[in-house]
């Protein structure tokens, strides 16, 4: 498949030339500039410098592929055309992404859950949801880790119900984003035990969990937290309600009307038209 034809290979072909010399030094260098231009043309060459003896030159080739990733994103043809080598080159590479989930760099984490996410190998999914788990610190990572996840599909959906065992509201309500993001109705039983959790924003993800999947068998327990404490639960609810649309909450629903909190109240009429227009 052919790349952009805007680039100027001129720039790029003494760099990737460079990159087979004998000083590493010279290569290290040759991978920076690389990493600079940020060109697609030099994933090949810069792939097989993944797994290089030198834990520099592995690092260094890291961040390229990272900053080629995020120029390539821009561009269809080029992002494509990454997706396609990273694919082709996934069984050969996949230890060397999973490494990368913890490297300092943030944009190298975020290439390598990419990375995972288009290779689609369930070995990718443990390490992933660990990542979930510990990064929750950074968005960017967490929504590229949870993209990498819903890729995978219903095969991390055990993983991630197994690791709503960590006692942190921050990765409580990550996981929780990710399996209504994945919309297995294996997670429906472990997410209505999160509607009572003990963080605002455990629950709230919960619910939001809960409509995404749309299984009837949250009905019932969404119902019983409209009158939660927290506006952003109950708007939550509320969506999730709506989006159900199970006619059994519209009663409920209408005792939320006079709800003090105007975004609420704008959900819980949406979410009533919503069901009556079925």
């Amino acid at each position: 498949m052919a790349v952009n034809k805007k680039i100027d290979l001129s720039r790029v072909a003494p760099f990737i030339e460079a990159l087979g010399h004998e000083n590493e030094e010279v290569r290290q260098l040759a991978i920076q500039a690389l990493g600079a231009l940020a060109e697609v043309v030099a994933v090949n060459p810069l792939i097989q410098l993944l797994e290089d003896s030198d834990l520099e030159t592995q690092k260094l080739t890291r961040r390229a592929l990272a900053s080629i990733r995020e120029k390539a994103s821009r561009v269809e043809d080029d992002y494509r055309f990454l997706s396609e080598q990273i694919y082709k080159w996934g069984d050969q590479l996949i230890a060397s992404f999973i490494k990368a989930l913890w490297d300092e760099d943030d944009r190298v984490g975020e290439f390598a859950a990419w990375s995972l996410g288009v290779i689609k190998k369930t070995e990718g999914i443990e390490p992933l949801v660990h990542a979930l788990r510990l990064k929750s610190e950074n968005n960017r990572t967490q929504e590229m880790i949870v993209w990498a996840l819903r890729e995978m599909g219903n095969a991390a959906v055990p993983y991630l119900i197994r690791a709503l065992h960590h006692k942190e509201s921050e990765v409580l309500g990550v996981l929780a984003w990710a399996l209504g993001s994945i919309g297995d109705p294996l997670a429906v039983e472990p997410l209505i035990q999160e509607l009572s959790s003990e963080y605002e924003e455990v629950r709230e993800n919960a619910a939001w969990a809960l409509g995404s999947i749309g299984d009837p068998r949250a009905v019932e327990p969404l119902i019983k937290v409209l009158d939660d404490t927290s506006p952003r639960v109950r708007e939550n609810t509320a969506w999730a309600l709506g989006t159900i649309a199970d006619p059994q909450a519209i009663a409920p629903l209408r005792q939320m009307q006079n709800d003090p909190d105007v975004e609420v109240r704008e959900r819980v009429d949406w979410a009533i038209d919503t069901i009556e227009e079925l």
